[in-house]
């Protein structure tokens, strides 16, 4: 995977869980890891929500991929 491919260009990138953690936030987001649903097609993070991650790839459960 190429470097640009990695980067997310989207303007809420700070409320992404990739972005969260390498701030050193990893004490508080048990509401955003907890019953991880979507992965990020970037990172390969795994979130509750799609507003978590920078590019959703896969859905687990019934959670719609926009």
């Amino acid at each position: 995977m190429t470097e640009d491919k990695k980067t997310c260009n989207d303007p809420e990138h700070k409320n992404h869980i990739c972005y969260m953690k390498s701030q050193g936030a990893s004490s508080n987001l048990d509401h955003i890891i907890g019953n991880e649903s979507v992965e990020c097609g970037i990172c390969g993070a795994k979130a509750s929500s799609v507003e978590y991650i920078c590019t959703p790839a896969k859905a687990f459960d019934d959670e719609q991929i926009a």
